[in-house]
């Protein structure tokens, strides 16, 4: 799949079923590495790049031209219940879509590339029927850009509507992962205390139309 905003080409790779960032390609796993840095600027930690490179979908979306090494976005999908993932008892045991992580390079972030990743992603919740898509994050932007998506699958009938519910998780990352606060037009994430590593899980539940779902 070929992608393209902003001049920036990309042709887009899927992996399957990826218990370990060791399953993937060398030049893979440093050019995950080298786009996480460049997104989050030395926020997150190489362990925690490496915890992210697994999953039962991991996409890559590649410059045109360029080796596997060249990477400019980079996604990882599960599936399963929060409760089960997140290791949590008091979420939610309906099983869902995870949005595990989700990363642009700074050179392509504006270039359409993370909504093309979320709607990818969004895409395997719907053809599994699944009720829930989440995620945890500190940054505003990611509920944003997911509300976006979901809006334009009910503008196209796929979808009868959605909601959202925010889970506030105190000191889940121990520190504010991004070198600056993030921020957005039309979402606040105002209650986290980023210095402490507050997040929110994110649980979106899907609406759909009688006899669409599984």
């Amino acid at each position: 799949m070929s992608t393209r905003g902003n001049g920036i080409e990309t042709v887009q790779r899927v992996f399957f079923a990826v218990e370990d960032h060791t399953q993937l390609p060398p030049l893979v796993v440093r050019g995950i590495s080298q786009c996480v840095q460049s997104a989050f600027e030395g926020g997150v930690t190489q362990d925690d790049t490496y915890h992210h490179m697994r999953g039962d979908v991991v996409t890559i979306d590649v410059r045109e031209g360029g080796d596997e090494g060249d990477i400019l976005a980079f996604s990882s999908t599960s599936f399963g219940s929060p409760n089960e993932i997140l290791g949590a008892t008091d979420i939610s045991d309906v099983p869902g879509c995870y949005l595990a992580g989700a990363t642009v390079s700074k050179e392509a972030q504006g270039s359409g590339l993370y909504k093309k990743m979320n709607q990818t992603r969004i895409g395997l919740a719907l053809e599994r029927g699944l009720g829930l898509v989440f995620t945890r994050t500190q940054n505003p932007r990611v509920q944003s850009g997911i509300q976006s998506v979901l809006a334009g699958l009910v503008e196209q009938g796929k979808l009868e509507g959605f909601s959202l519910e925010r889970r506030l998780v105190k000191g889940c990352y121990g520190q504010m992962l991004t070198r600056t606060k993030p921020v957005d037009d039309k979402v606040s994430f105002g209650e986290l205390d980023y210095e402490k590593g507050d997040a929110y899980v994110l649980l979106f539940r899907l609406e759909y139309k009688q006899g669409d779902e599984i």
